[in-house]
Order: structure tokens, then sequence, then C-alpha cells
């Protein structure tokens, strides 16, 4: 049988300024969203959100 030892969702988003950037993080905050962002440029952003009740880890390859 298989198990599910970690899931994430990964995502890649662009948005039209940065203002919407820290829109967006702060609605993940209120929501208590678990994430980690890999990478932010400008309106660009990279993250990592937990997917279920799965295991969800900060860094990736730990």
């Amino acid at each position: 049988m298989k198990k599910i030892v970690v899931a994430w969702i990964y995502q890649e988003l662009a948005f039209d300024s940065e203002a919407e950037v820290e829109s967006y993080l702060m609605e993940l905050e209120s929501k208590k969203a678990v994430y980690a962002i890999d990478k932010r440029e400008g309106c660009n952003l990279v993250i990592r959100k937990k997917y279920n009740n799965n295991n969800f880890p900060r860094k990736v390859g730990v």
C-alpha cells in the first residue's frame, strides 16, 4: 500500500503590482495557511502551500 509522506501545491504567480503581492500574502496569513515562499522578485512569487493534511517541509530536500 502506498502512503503519501509529504505533499504540497507549487505555484508560480505573477501579479500586477507589489501591493497585490502583499495583499495576497496577508490573505494567506489571515486564513492561517501553511506556506513557504521559495522566490520573490518584484511582482512575481513562487510559493509552496500545504496540501490537505500531509506533512509540509519548510525547506525542500529535508
